[in-house]
């Protein structure tokens, strides 16, 4: 199914290049250890993560559908915006100064599509290095969010690929995602910015919906639920789970590897005034999770924020 405000230039199924795309994406939401996910990935002998965590392709394709590369690095108005010209800079110092790296043409080649391509289907999938032996893909957490029509569509173009979901108790899910919000100035940092955000994510982004979604057109064994308090409390089980069900092999570190905080926002005492807003108004979602999830964290439906 194909939602009716994609743009028509998609590559449909049937004009799908020999590119199999990815062989899993972590598909969030945000602030639920998606970095962490990726940064323990990319480090495995067994997968290729694409260079950048977030290709964001099927969000971007609705938020700003056929944009130009020139929009793409110099538009001012969305965060996603500063992200290309920072891999931009990055990419361009490297080269500039280590001249070698430019031999390595097929991450050349990689760089140059990114920035400069037009984004369709068939970009997105020729994006994944598909070295035998090996599997490849990408974290998104824009993409759990997105509109069923959507998740049909991704689900259609991609039939093999397996998806990683975490999940975050919602009350602190949704502290922390205000607080990144402000460190990227998608909103002030006032205390009545910060109440509006987090009211509208109440109204409007549930976890329980998004993954009925996702469980409608996702079979089981392509599906990987995982959990915000694993990471934080077992690390090297949760990571060995998740190679499992990728079907790779298990990979030890160092336990202080496994539990240092990626992507961590700095710390800030919660106010009494979101306390109490936070700790009420999600009854109704975390029972909707438990009927949805045999194995939802126990500490859940007890838990005051």
């Amino acid at each position: 199914m194909t939602p009716k405000n994609s743009p028509d230039n998609h590559a449909s199924k049937n004009n799908k290049t020999s590119n199999k795309g990815p062989d899993f994406i972590g598909v969030g939401p945000e602030k639920t250890g998606t970095t962490w996910i990726y940064k323990h990935l990319n480090t495995h002998p067994e997968t290729r993560c694409t260079p950048v965590k977030e290709l964001r392709y099927f969000w971007e394709n609705l938020a700003f559908p056929g944009e130009s590369f020139l929009h793409r690095l110099l538009h001012r108005k969305s965060w996603h915006n500063p992200q290309y010209r920072a891999y931009f800079r990055q990419r361009f110092r490297t080269y500039l100064r280590q001249p070698g790296t430019l031999r390595d043409t097929r991450r050349l080649a990689w760089d140059l599509k990114y920035l400069f391509a037009r984004h369709d289907d068939n970009w997105y999938l020729s994006s994944f290095d598909n070295t035998p032996g090996c599997i490849s893909g990408e974290v998104s957490p824009q993409y759990f969010f997105l509109p069923e029509a959507e998740v049909a569509r991704i689900c259609e173009l991609l039939p093999d690929t397996k998806f990683i979901i975490s999940l975050r108790y919602p009350p602190e899910w949704a502290w922390s995602f205000a607080r990144m919000m402000v460190r990227i100035r998608e909103i002030e940092n006032s205390e009545e910015a910060i109440e509006g955000f987090i009211r509208e994510l109440k109204e409007e982004k549930s976890f329980a919906k998004s993954l009925q979604i996702w469980k409608k057109y996702v079979p089981e064994d392509r599906l990987k639920i995982v959990y915000f308090d694993q990471l934080r409390d077992q690390p090297q089980e949760l990571f060995n789970e998740i190679c499992d069900f990728l079907g790779i092999q298990p990979m030890t570190k160092e336990l202080a590897q496994f539990k240092a905080a990626v992507n961590k926002g700095k710390k800030r005492e919660i106010p009494d005034r979101f306390r109490t807003m936070l700790a009420k108004g999600w009854q109704d979602e975390i029972a909707a999770l438990d009927r949805a999830l045999p194995d939802l964290p126990e500490a859940w439906r007890t838990r005051k924020f």
